[in-house]
């Protein structure tokens, strides 16, 4: 008895050591995340989350396109993953951006540490892909002719570019703390979060692009935050009276804002980064007899519009300047307008009060969309330093979403 007891110590002893020694040897993928990473996309614990309700649906709508998904291979592949991240430290200006991707198997790294000659042939300190296996997987036909991967302390690396393996470099700490704390926000999203970094460009007083997105219940969930430069964000809605709120209703979109001059600022901006469009703005300009940014300035906070019953309303300050291009904003939109008591009325019929509206506008809630048709909500609201939106798209619309990602971007609606 006591001869079998000392065994089992013995065995519980090697496995506790070789446990407690795999996990000192390997290191976080999150410590190649540093400042230089301009796209990251980050699916963490992802063996952990259930997404087999998404995937039973992306199967019936492949299904009815007469294309094979492997679910049992999908799942087994996502099942051997416990971290995944696709980086890039290229330009968003480039034409082309490279990618690598990072892998963490967690304990099966071992494993397949000892299986790496049967996938990959040595080039150098790196790995290419064996010829046999592009071939199986097509590649080509994916515009890939080559896959390179090196190993690092429990992750594995990969790249189409051999270059940009070379630009991974490990960190002893977590070097990119703003990537880290949004990490840490969105890990239980069961898709990920992409995380853009515009620090290199500052496009248009923009720092960063946060996107968190998660499947449930049928419904496709997304939450984004647009950082701007502190002083530049060109959205303000402490707005104390919403006297437009009352006609929110299905198919509309609501539009608030106190502050246009900001706005108008930023659509400047846009405008004086291409040529093109600054020929046209001046064009326009010169043909109405009015200035943009006169038009902008008049709107006075609120402006709403109903899909469904294709009429609107805008509130205005004053109408001087509104007046004079009405003739030709009836001519380009084919739709009757009206300006009176300093209100544009958009349609045939005037927007009616929706006594039976149940949704309540947040504080700072500057933008709300409901396309019913189409299943889509979004809700948009100012917040310090940038504006946060809430998707939600569920029915035919998340159908089409899957559809062109099965197609691989392409535009194809016919079979939905």
């Amino acid at each position: 008895m006591n001869r079998k007891r000392y065994i089992v110590l013995s065995i519980s002893i090697i496995v506790i050591s070789i446990f407690c020694g795999y996990n000192l040897y390997v290191v976080s993928p999150r410590t190649f995340l540093d400042q230089e990473k301009t796209f990251i996309y980050a699916n963490e614990s992802l063996n952990e989350k259930n997404i087999d309700d998404l995937i039973d649906e992306i199967e019936k709508i492949s299904n009815n396109m007469n294309i094979k998904l492997d679910k049992e291979n999908i799942n087994k592949l996502l099942k051997n993953i416990k971290n995944l991240y696709v980086v890039s430290e290229d330009s968003f200006i480039t034409s082309k951006m490279e990618f690598v991707t990072i892998i963490d198997p967690g304990y099966r790294y071992i494993f397949y540490l000892l299986e790496i000659d049967d996938y990959f042939d040595e080039v150098g300190e790196y790995y290419s892909l064996k010829y046999s296996i592009k071939e199986k997987l097509n590649l080509k036909k994916y515009g890939i002719d080559a896959i390179y991967m090196t190993h690092h302390k429990g992750n594995f690396i990969l790249s189409t570019d051999i270059n940009e393996l070379k630009k991974v470099e490990y960190r002893n700490t977590y070097s990119n703390k703003w990537t880290i704390k949004n990490l840490n926000e969105n890990i239980d999203k069961n898709l990920g979060v992409l995380i853009l970094n515009f620090e290199k460009e500052k496009i248009y007083d923009f720092r960063s692009l946060v996107i968190g997105t998660e499947y449930k219940d049928k419904k496709l969930y997304q939450n984004i935050f647009l950082e701007t430069i502190p002083g530049t964000s060109f959205i303000n809605a402490e707005i104390k009276n919403r006297s437009l709120e009352k006609y929110i209703d299905n198919n509309v979109l609501y539009i608030a804002n106190s502050d246009y001059n900001q706005l108008n600022n930023f659509v400047l901006k846009i405008v004086k980064r291409d040529k093109s469009l600054q020929l046209v703005l001046n064009l326009w300009q010169g043909v109405l007899g009015v200035k943009l940014n006169d038009l902008i300035n008049d709107i006075d906070e609120e402006m709403i519009f109903n899909y469904e019953k294709n009429s609107g309303l805008i509130k205005l300050k004053k109408n001087d300047n509104f007046q004079k291009i009405l003739p030709e904003i009836k001519n380009y939109l084919k739709v009757p307008i009206k300006i009176k008591n300093n209100m544009i009325y958009i349609g045939e019929e005037e927007l009616q009060v929706n006594n039976k509206n149940e949704y309540k506008l947040k504080k700072n809630q500057f933008l709300y969309l409901d396309k019913n048709s189409e299943n889509l909500i979004v809700e948009g609201i100012a917040i310090k330093n940038g504006l946060f939106f809430h998707l939600e798209i569920k029915g035919t619309m998340l159908k089409k979403y899957f559809k062109k990602l099965i197609l691989g971007g392409r535009e194809n609606d016919k079979d939905i």
